[in-house]
């Protein structure tokens, strides 16, 4: 195998050797000479010279600037240009770069030293409690360069005076008038010069009053107590009494904190009870399709409430009265379903049972026998001649399918046998033109 191969491999290698680099012996040394070769046969008309790595020429920027222009893509100039095509990208983003440049410059955007006159301006501006901004309308310049210049020039920013200083009697009155009318702490800051984070931080954590909501009046408590504790109305009739001026959660807290000090002395509250009003009442807002926000409104209940009572009363005696399904419902079913396209609330309000019932045994991937009428239907639309027997998985092991065909392609019958001491039933089929308006089960 060694003097097989020495003699296959070493002319192939000695030719190999002799081979020039620029010769096209192999794909990938044309391929390379594609991509780095320094001129093309596209740009030869350009520079007889040039090279990939060469300065580019005033005819090759204004043919890049043009093509650009017409939308050409970047690997297209490459080949024109006979350059790469990370350098035609690099020499079209320093051109775009320049031209901004050059805008900015043209347009007065560029930076601006800041003179002496200026620089006394600043100071003087700011000793005299004069903001960022009041400052930068004054001397036209962006708010974050006359912070930059106020560092530079070791000034503070803001006023130390007032924001090391200790709060007093009038600014503590102040912030709390001002909270009070709903001023926000932006309006609250600039009226007590400081910084909005000094001035949230020192009511967080001074303040012996919370001033982030809007305080409850002697009238508010005393309505909220008897909406809830007397006339136990739901958090959203609260709500909508109070006009929408309070939120859910601050009535709650309000209330929590209402029942440690004016309930103290009263029984605790209960749970609500469902009377058999309440329940008709739920029955016809839910057949109604109407939510659960506007049952609990009228109602008078919570939404957490009505959803518990829903799946309390409106589903549990259908679970009682789980019965099995008769033949007589089932075709019942698949004939309402089927030939007569009816939904399933029209068909549950027939038959007795629930919507849930008549969709869980029509679907074949909930039911547990997996529908044998749907494998009946399946099997007419799949099979021709021959004979198919489905049993064991798929349905249960008491039944199996024959389908047997006379020698006539319209005239075709399935027979379903159980083998349990049910009496045997047989499906027959007319032709596929009545297939649906005349298929009926008669005793064998």
């Amino acid at each position: 195998m060694s003097i097989v191969w020495n003699c296959i491999s070493r002319p192939f290698l000695r030719h190999a050797r002799r081979q020039p680099y620029h010769h096209n012996w192999l794909p990938t040394t044309q391929m390379l000479q594609n991509h780095y070769n320094p001129v093309l046969n596209a740009s030869r008309w350009l520079s007889g010279t040039a090279n990939a790595f060469a300065a580019w020429a005033k005819d090759e920027v204004d043919l890049l600037l043009q093509l650009r222009e017409m939308s050409v893509p970047y690997r297209d100039i490459a080949e024109r240009l006979g350059r790469a095509q990370r350098a035609v990208m690099s020499q079209a983003s320093r051109l775009r770069r320049e031209e901004q440049r050059a805008k900015g410059c043209v347009a007065g955007l560029t930076l601006k030293y800041w003179s002496k006159e200026e620089l006394s301006t600043l100071k003087d501006l700011r000793a005299n409690g004069r903001t960022c901004k009041e400052i930068a309308a004054v001397l036209d310049r962006s708010i974050p360069g006359i912070r930059g210049a106020l560092a530079r020039q070791r000034v503070a920013s803001n006023d130390q005076s007032r924001t090391n200083s200790l709060w007093t009697t009038e600014d503590k009155a102040t912030l709390m008038a001002m909270r009070n009318d709903g001023c926000s702490w932006a309006m609250v800051a600039s009226a007590l010069k400081r910084s909005t984070g000094s001035v949230m931080l020192w009511s967080h954590l001074r303040c012996d009053v919370n001033l982030t909501r809007r305080f409850f009046t002697k009238e508010e408590d005393e309505l909220l107590l008897r909406l809830k504790v007397d006339e136990k109305k739901s958090w959203g009739q609260i709500a909508l009494a109070f006009e929408n001026s309070r939120g859910i959660n601050h009535l709650r807290d309000r209330f929590r904190n209402l029942q440690t000090t004016a309930l103290a002395g009263r029984s605790p509250a209960t749970q609500r009870p469902w009377t058999e009003n309440d329940v008709a009442t739920l029955r016809q807002l839910v057949s109604s399709s109407a939510t659960y926000a506007s049952i609990a409104l009228q109602l008078g209940r919570s939404r957490s409430a009505v959803c518990g009572a829903i799946k309390l009363h409106q589903f549990k005696e259908a679970r009682i009265r789980r019965v099995l399904w008769s033949p007589e419902q089932e075709s019942a079913l698949f004939h309402y379903r089927r030939d007569l396209c009816m939904s399933f609330p029209e068909i549950a309000a027939i038959l007795g049972r629930t919507e849930v019932a008549h969709r869980s045994r029509i679907s074949p991937d909930t039911t547990i026998e997996k529908n044998e009428h749907e494998a009946l239907e399946h099997a007419l639309h799949l099979c021709t001649g021959s004979e198919i027997r489905v049993g064991g998985t798929r349905w249960t092991s008491n039944y199996s399918l024959v389908l047997s065909d006379n020698g006539n392609s319209d005239d075709r019958q399935i027979r379903q046998r159980t083998t349990g001491p049910s009496p045997s039933v047989e499906l027959v089929e007319e032709p596929a033109c009545s297939r649906l308006q005349n298929c009926f089960v008669h005793p064998v």
